[in-house]
């Protein structure tokens, strides 16, 4: 193990560099001779809590912003605005000769002779050690909770009474093993620090320590160098090196630093990772470590004193923070040496991670794409509206003549007329199967004059006659019993199974027009008592109007829901299209007889439909969606006897072509 040090000694620091104490000494006394009696008046009147906090460094020390942030939040939540906290920054770090104390101690007693100090955090090494030294002549009674004390030094304070705090652990091991794990190429250490008071104490620690890996790693120290001199040396560095980044307050040459600025300067020349012991470095150019929280140090020694206020013994609170250490890892020191993040060890904490593009900017990706889709549909829209208005007023041209004949025959039966709506497609239908029977007729007789006749072709193919002929018979018997002339027979009834067989016999005629129909059927549903034919024409003629709703929209749009539902007392049968839908006062209107919102209709269908479902005891209306077309709504009253549907809801879409 090899150590590098500046052959320069330490310069001895100007007289005159120091802050004028001796003046704001001076300046105390004469207040306190002048103003005595009123501020003993004012700390008698005070029943707040005072707490002291002594810093070992200068005030803009960032570990001691860290600190007094965690400490302030901490009495905000414990004990609110009931607590007065003084600040003292000692910086003896760079003024400690024995003078400079004594100037302190002087301050110090004339300052707080006349208030009570409740408590006194002194924070890190040189002010813990100062206020153990001289607490029977500045704090003679007040309670310690010392804040940031290496372990040794924490047993030294605890040996005295009324005091405890919070301690901290340099975890070099856990450190070392984790910057080995990530950087495996590694076989050299190099340890960096600084020699000031506290710098020494740290960097012998880590000299004890850094025997353990003699034997798997060639280990240097570079202690002390002026900052020009250990850039140029850390350039240099080999980069299978693993850098351990100590505390670096002063080079031998008397200068002083802040050690996260020395960090973020050999972090920027080094070849090779650097890792750290405190997470005040981190993101300031370390990649990680077993790292000490600062301002967690803070907050616990907050809530530790505020415990003390309430009225707890120090010594009765046990030494905390020791344990307190976290593996911690900047995301971009890891992405910068080409470490992989699922190699990191178990609970590790990632901080920096730069966010996606898709973080980053997802509001602004959304909002546009929001635009564009609105762009575009309000485009569809326009044109879908256009190509409607030029069909709606050719067909207006061309079927003025056909609606005025049309209005001569509403005399006709509204069940035959329901029925001729689909005579094409029953038609098309009936002819599949006879077809189908004149062919395999044709191969039967041709196989039956083979010799020998192949009588297993034929008696498949008499099977095949046989099935198309009941096909057919049963796509008659439907249109038979739906014209079939005969008094209102009303009995308990499955809805869903009217529901069915109507959809059965549209299917074609749907096909055709390219719609596609949804059963929603409530498989719970209760029987209704009606007349199985005129509920059917009920259901034909609501289907037959969204069908005829629908004849000018896109093909993608051709769909009808239909749905039963039902509650306690009563069934609902809705049918809902995606047509043009109905405006609010034709809502009405549209079941007044003559009515007709399309041309060539005689206006008798929803007419009839509601004469049919009031003598079955129930209701019809009409509602527009909210996304266009129009929902039918039958209501009619249940029956005593429950349909015999098993429990479920069915949710099945219809081809065009019928098939499920």
């Amino acid at each position: 193990m090899t150590c590098f040090a500046s052959d320069r000694a330490p310069e001895k620091q100007s007289r005159a560099a120091r802050p004028p104490l001796r003046f704001a000494v001076i300046g105390i006394l004469i207040a306190a001779g002048l103003g005595g009696p009123t501020l003993a008046k004012v700390a008698a009147a005070d029943q707040r809590k005072r707490v002291v906090v002594l810093y070992s460094f200068h005030t803009l020390m960032p570990v001691n912003i860290d600190r007094d942030r965690g400490l302030r939040r901490a009495f905000a939540e414990e004990l609110g605005p009931n607590v007065d906290l003084d600040i003292e920054y000692l910086d003896l770090s760079r003024y400690g000769d024995d003078e400079y104390v004594r100037d302190w101690i002087i301050l110090l007693q004339k300052k707080y002779a006349d208030r009570q100090v409740d408590v006194v955090i002194p924070v890190a090494a040189d002010a813990i050690e100062f206020t153990l030294a001289h607490r029977s002549v500045v704090f003679p009674d007040a309670p310690i909770v010392f804040c940031s004390a290496g372990v040794n030094l924490a047993n030294v304070a605890t040996s005295e009474p009324n005091v405890t705090g919070v301690a901290y652990r340099l975890d070099f091991d856990e450190t070392l093993r984790a910057a080995l794990h990530l950087y495996p190429q590694a076989d050299h250490l190099l340890v960096i620090g600084g020699v000031s008071d506290q710098d020494n104490r740290i960097h012998a620690l880590a000299e004890s320590f850094a025997t353990q890996y003699e034997q798997a790693l060639q280990v240097d120290f570079l202690v002390g160098l002026p900052m020009a001199e250990l850039l140029d040396r850390v350039a240099n560095v080999d980069p299978q090196t693993v850098v351990l980044m100590l505390t670096y307050n002063k080079d031998t040459s008397g200068n002083n630093y802040v050690t996260r600025d020395v960090v973020e300067k050999v972090s920027g020349v080094c070849p090779a990772p650097v890792f750290g012991l405190w997470d005040s470095l981190l993101g300031h150019g370390i990649v990680g470590g077993s790292l000490i929280e600062v301002e967690a140090q803070g907050e616990l020694a907050g809530r530790m004193a505020a415990r003390v206020l309430r009225g707890e013994r120090p010594s009765e609170i046990p030494v905390a923070g020791l344990d307190a250490n976290q593996l911690m890892f900047d995301v971009r020191q890891l992405r910068r040496w080409g470490i992989r993040e699922d190699s990191l060890p178990d609970g590790s904490i990632r901080r920096f991670r730069e966010p996606s593009n898709w973080e980053r900017y997802g509001w602004l990706i959304v909002a546009t794409g929001t635009i564009v889709l609105l762009q575009s549909g309000l485009i569809a829209i326009l044109l879908v509206n256009r190509f409607r208005r030029r069909r709606a007023e050719q067909a207006l041209e061309a079927n003025q003549d056909v609606t005025r004949r049309q209005r001569d025959e509403l005399a006709r039966v509204n069940r035959v007329a329901t029925v001729g709506e689909f005579s094409t497609s029953i038609a098309h239908e009936v002819n599949q199967p006879l077809s189908a029977i004149v062919s395999n007729a044709q191969a039967a007789l041709r196989l039956l004059r083979q010799s020998p006749p192949d009588t297993e072709e034929v008696a498949a193919a008499l099977q095949d006659i046989a099935n198309d002929g009941n096909r057919a018979a049963g796509i008659l018997s439907r249109v038979r019993s739906l014209a079939r002339k005969e008094q209102p027979t009303k009995m308990p009834l499955d809805l869903n199974e009217v529901v069915r067989e109507v959809l059965r016999l549209a299917a074609p005629d749907t096909e055709n027009r390219g719609i596609i129909i949804h059963e929603e059927l409530d498989g719970s549903l209760p029987a209704v008592t009606g007349d199985k034919i005129e509920l059917q024409q009920v259901i034909l003629n609501l289907l037959i109007n969204a069908t005829q709703a629908m004849q000018d929209v896109d093909l993608q749009s051709r769909q009808i829901t239909v749905r039963t539902t039902h509650d306690t007392a009563s069934v609902e049968l809705e049918v809902e299209d995606r047509g043009i839908g109905l405006a609010d006062d034709q809502l009405t209107q549209i079941f007044n007889a003559f009515y007709t919102t399309r041309p060539g209709g005689i206006g008798m269908g929803l007419s009839i439909s509601q004469s049919i479902v009031e003598s079955h005891g129930g209701k019809i209306w009409a509602t527009q969606n909210v996304d266009g077309g129009a929902t039918f709504h039958v209501s009619l009253p249940a029956a005593s006897i429950i349909g015999s549907n098993g429990p479920g809801l069915e949710n099945l879409a219809i081809n065009p072509g019928g098939s499920s």
